[in-house]
């Protein structure tokens, strides 16, 4: 029978941490978040193996154990970990599709509930500017992959209001990202969805400097 590795010892040893009674002189607190350090360590050990699927799971758990202690800053950023582990598995996408597999958007897909949790625990501490990154950066994953405008206009939206909401200066660097996402569709779509923008969200050209780059960018496309 081959050794189990490193990062599954520590697995196993955080699994049974966690589904451990928390005994006499100890909280069950204090449980969760040993079971949370084991987990992490597997994670990064899977991760040095470059088993990001894996890496990915164990991550997951330590973000429930993060949750069980209130700690929402580590659930955060174990949830973020957990998604970047998830999109590791990308790289591999040509060839799963060659062979049928649906393994790199079911990865992607877990990805996005992750930095789904991410948010809201980022929201729960007031954290909207990383908030936006990790909205927009799950527009970026249905735009991209899944080629879901609609849900991609969504998290572009969400992003931009709490980019709105921190400082004037993130809306310019979310103006790009506006760029990115109307590159795949006509002219027509694309004057259509900037009149609906600007409705819904007024604030989010806030100069005439900004307004006239957009109409520029919008002659020349």
């Amino acid at each position: 029978m081959p050794a189990k590795s490193t990062a599954q010892t520590l697995l196993d040893k955080a699994d049974k941490k966690a589904n451990s009674s928390a005994g006499w002189f100890s909280s069950a607190s204090t449980k969760f978040e040993d079971a949370g350090d084991l987990y992490q360590q597997a994670a990064n050990s899977f991760k040095i193996g470059k088993l990001y699927k894996e890496a990915g799971d164990a991550f997951s758990r330590e973000a429930e154990c993060r949750e069980k202690c209130k700690e929402t800053n580590d659930a955060a950023n174990a949830w973020w970990n957990a998604a970047k582990a998830y999109k590791k598995t990308h790289p591999d996408r040509e060839a799963c599709l060659a062979c049928s597999s649906t393994l790199p958007l079911i990865s992607l897909t877990v990805a996005v509930q992750a930095l789904t949790q991410t948010i809201t625990h980022l929201c729960q501490s007031g954290r909207f500017r990383q908030a936006a990154d990790r909205e927009k950066e799950i527009g970026q994953i249905y735009l991209q992959e899944f080629h879901d405008l609609g849900k991609a206009c969504d998290s572009f939206v969400r992003a931009g209001d709490w980019y709105a909401q921190e400082d004037a200066a993130a809306q310019v660097s979310f103006a790009k990202t506006f760029y990115e996402l109307y590159s795949f569709v006509n002219t027509e779509q694309l004057m259509l969805a900037t009149k609906m923008r600007l409705i819904c969200w007024p604030n989010w050209i806030s100069s005439h400097k900004q307004l006239l780059v957009m109409n520029k960018w919008l002659i020349t496309r």
